[in-house]
């Protein structure tokens, strides 16, 4: 991430470690709730490093489809109205093991990177009495 979009250390530092701690925080909801049969969506998960695009810091993670599905409770065979009854397995529970803690911890990085920019303009701001 490069400093064109005004973020000073602490800031950069900051989405830094929400980037990583976010893997953390995934692969810790999947092993919990259960979902590690095989283990690949656990594998799957991971940061593909922030960056800077024209100003806009962008935070991309990654993992397979199947998660998306798994975290809604539906899956191959799901037609509306069938409650989730597949026929071949008991019916789908969602596992939320990506939305639950993605939403509430983004809005928390926003506030956070909101505090640590307004420290960063105070502290440019100076006055001087002639």
């Amino acid at each position: 991430m490069t400093k064109q979009n005004g973020l000073g250390d602490p800031a950069r530092r900051y989405i830094s470690a929400w980037d990583e701690m976010m893997v953390d925080i995934w692969q810790e909801r999947i092993r919990r709730l259960g979902i590690i049969h095989t283990g690949t969506l656990y594998r799957s998960v991971r940061s593909l490093g922030v960056r800077d695009e024209g100003g806009t810091v962008v935070i991309p993670h990654s993992f397979i489809e199947y998660g998306i599905y798994v975290d809604a409770g539906v899956g191959k065979g799901f037609r509306h109205g069938n409650g989730g009854d597949l026929g071949f397995h008991p019916l789908r529970e969602p596992r939320p093991w990506l939305t639950k803690k993605y939403y509430a911890s983004f809005f928390n990085l926003r506030d956070a990177i909101a505090e640590l920019l307004g420290r960063e303009a105070m502290d440019r701001i100076t006055a001087e009495f002639r």
